[in-house]
């Protein structure tokens, strides 16, 4: 069985590569235009590179975002791509399912999987360089954004969480999902039931990220939307739209309810599950 899934992986990124490559050569030998923020270049072979880019790099530097204008005809490559990406994914779950040291690296796991099987396949997976993957950059899907777009505009979200409503039913299927020890799970379970009839609430860690304020025409109105960006996104238009970029970090300066507050301390530290002071 475990021959299997380590030739799948392996077979999965195979494609992965060879989509990624094609996408890469579709942007690089366009003559149509991009737009990079300072200080890069507007070279269409360093956005070619930071979409499709899987490797840690050590020297090179891709810019934060941008958007690289594509012919019609070469949307299907992105699509494959983006299924590539999808498909590789559950190759890896599956991976990490089948070994016995999920919380560790993915060569380690691969390796824990691979132990005891033939070279072929061992040999097979050491040249996929495991090691040096990126597998947020693997995962990320490539945005497209939708057609006739009229403006494109940057900011920084600088709120260090999140914090979004949680039922009492979800957070007993991540007690499940993630903790390990049975008497853990135990203790956690009966917590929730203790708050039963409260609000329960998720608080998550976030890095500083760019969001995109996008505007563009479906017949004659405009529909705005609010996009996350990590790399350089796609336009399938002849030009460029309006483009907007922030001049510095702005500090999050949104009011936040007087009324309203989280208690400071976890009901469930090790999942971030919080209640409101109201409720205690």
């Amino acid at each position: 069985m475990s021959r299997y899934l380590l030739i799948h992986l392996h077979d999965a990124f195979k494609k992965l590569q060879e989509s990624l490559d094609n996408v890469n050569r579709i942007i690089a030998n366009s003559d149509l235009p991009v737009w990079l923020p300072e200080p890069f270049e507007q070279d269409r072979q360093m956005a070619a590179d930071a979409i499709t880019e899987c490797w840690n790099q050590d020297k090179k530097t891709y810019p934060l975002t941008g958007v690289v204008c594509v012919a019609t005809e070469h949307l299907q490559a992105f699509t494959d791509a983006n299924f590539c990406k999808s498909e590789f994914k559950k190759e890896i779950h599956k991976i990490k399912k089948a070994s016995d040291k999920e919380k560790s690296n993915l060569a380690v796991i691969i390796e824990s999987v691979a132990k005891g099987r033939d070279d072929e396949v061992a040999q097979a997976m050491k040249s996929l360089r495991i090691s040096r993957l990126n597998l947020l950059w693997c995962y990320r899907q490539i945005m497209v954004l939708p057609p006739a777009m009229d403006s494109l505009s940057w900011t920084w979200a600088n709120a260090h969480k999140s914090i979004t409503p949680i039922t009492h039913e979800k957070v007993k299927t991540l007690i499940n999902e993630i903790i390990t020890d049975d008497n853990d799970k135990e203790m956690m379970q009966g917590i929730i039931e203790q708050y039963h009839a409260h609000q329960l609430m998720r608080v998550k860690k976030v890095a500083p990220h760019l969001r995109a304020n996008i505007a563009f025409f479906e017949g004659n109105l405009i529909t705005r939307k609010i996009i996350t960006t990590p790399t350089v996104i796609v336009s399938q238009d002849a030009t460029l739209p309006r483009i907007r970029w922030p001049d510095k970090e702005v500090k999050n300066t949104r009011l936040t309810r007087s009324d309203v507050k989280l208690n400071p301390v976890p009901i469930i530290k090790s999942l971030g599950i919080y209640t409101y002071l109201a409720d205690r």
